[in-house]
């Protein structure tokens, strides 16, 4: 098969699933990984894909909804680093708002096995209120409202109206994507208004993102630079061209990716 009849393939293949493996594509074109990922290089220099470890995800359109378990399986090492970074900031007796990111979802895991004392956590994800469900040093609040039931959390009128009424001491936060002028963003509507309530009820406000989301532009924003953002925690595999465009904006803070 000739290169471009391979590269027209992967394109129609991530058109199907928005993520897959070198190992997948060599098995459907029966070809090899260093050749797959001589196609994907070239794809990612076309602007048709975006390379990740271990292959590639589709381009998204600015209001594209991902799928939970497409976000999932994204930057895995980098969302644990960057939880891990988050979590040496919560201490004991802390009011925290959680969103139902799943780079908030790693955090979450963390503090339920690290034994921080008396935690009163908000959370709109129904998988972060079931980590912590059986959790018997923090005390648990669901936010209720309309449930999304491929990213299942809870979103709308009574979501923020509850949020509205509430202060808390610290709030983490993921995003799709971030951008100096246009600030953080999501492809979700009412995920970014539900957002922009948090930030608002918060006195600390802490954005956990992996390095892919810099530079990147999507539906709605919830938050500016301009705006009490205590830190931007990203992973170290960040490059130092976009360092330099973001330490002079806000506290970036770099979480070491272990082995």
């Amino acid at each position: 098969m000739l290169a471009e009849e391979r590269k027209i393939k992967i394109i129609e293949l991530l058109s199907h699933q928005n993520t897959i493996s070198v190992n997948e594509i060599g098995k459907v074109l029966n070809a090899t990984s260093v050749t797959i990922r001589k196609d994907l290089s070239e794809l990612e220099s076309e602007g048709k894909l975006q390379r990740i470890h271990g292959g590639a995800i589709a381009i998204e359109k600015v209001g594209e909804i991902f799928k939970d378990k497409d976000l999932e399986i994204r930057a895995p090492k980098e969302k644990k680093a960057i939880a891990r970074y988050a979590y040496g900031f919560i201490e004991n007796n802390d009011t925290i708002l959680l969103d139902s990111s799943t780079t908030a979802r790693e955090l979450t895991k963390l503090i339920q096995t690290g034994g921080k004392k008396n935690l009163t956590i908000f959370t709109n994800s129904i998988y972060n209120a079931m980590i912590l469900s059986e959790n018997e040093s923090c005390n648990l609040v669901m936010i209720g409202g309309t449930i999304n039931p491929s990213l299942r959390f809870a979103t709308g009128h009574f979501s923020e109206d509850f949020i509205s009424r509430v202060r808390v001491d610290k709030c983490f936060l993921g995003t799709n994507g971030i951008d100096r002028e246009f600030g953080f963003s999501v492809t979700n509507i009412e995920d970014a208004s539900l957002k922009r309530k948090m930030v608002e009820s918060s006195r600390q406000l802490y954005i956990l993102a992996d390095s892919s989301k810099f530079n990147k532009v999507y539906l709605m924003t919830f938050a500016k630079f301009n705006e009490s953002l205590t830190a931007l925690i990203t992973d170290s595999k960040i490059s130092n061209q976009i360092i330099q465009q973001y330490n002079p904006i806000c506290n970036l803070l770099l979480a070491p990716i272990a082995n």
